[in-house]
C-alpha cells in the first residue's frame, strides 16, 4: 500500500515538472516588439469621384517588417524605399490592385538609417512618410 502511494506521488512530480518545463520555452518566446507608425502625407484621390478623400493607406513597422494596410484597394501602386543617407532606392515593387490591400515587406536586413517611402498610385495619389530603421 504504501509502495503505491510513493509511486502516485512520484509520477505527480514528474508530471508537474514536465508540465512547466514545457511552458519555459514558450514564455521565453513571447517578447513583444514596439509597433511604430509611420506617418503619410500627400494625397490619395478617389479615382471614381476625382475628390480628396481620407487616405484609405495606414503603414506601421516593428523593425522587421513595413507593413501596409490598404482599406480601399481601388488602384495599382508602386512602393519605393529610399535610403536618405545614400539616397539609393533599396526597395521598389509595383503591386496590383487586387494585392493592394495587406502588404508586407522585409526590412530586417536594411541597415539602421533613415528611409523615405514613397507610394503613388495609378492613375493618382502620391504619399510620402519617413522611418527609421534602429
Amino acid at each position: 500500500m504504501k509502495l503505491k502511494s510513493i509511486k502516485k506521488k512520484i509520477w505527480s512530480i514528474v508530471i508537474i515538472v514536465t508540465t512547466l518545463i514545457g511552458i519555459l520555452p514558450v514564455q521565453a518566446n513571447t517578447t513583444e516588439t514596439p509597433v511604430k507608425d509611420v506617418e503619410l502625407d500627400g494625397r490619395w484621390d478617389d479615382p471614381i469621384r476625382s475628390a480628396a478623400t481620407n487616405c484609405p493607406i495606414t503603414v506601421f513597422t516593428d523593425g522587421y517588417l513595413l507593413t501596409l494596410k490598404n482599406a480601399s484597394p481601388d488602384r495599382d501602386m508602386t512602393i519605393r524605399i529610399t535610403d536618405m543617407a545614400k539616397g539609393g532606392v533599396v526597395y521598389e515593387n509595383d503591386i496590383p490592385e487586387v494585392q493592394s490591400a495587406y502588404i508586407t515587406i522585409s526590412i530586417a536586413n536594411f541597415p539602421a538609417e533613415e528611409y523615405k517611402l514613397e507610394i503613388t498610385g495609378t492613375p493618382s495619389g502620391h504619399l510620402t512618410g519617413y522611418f527609421t530603421q534602429e
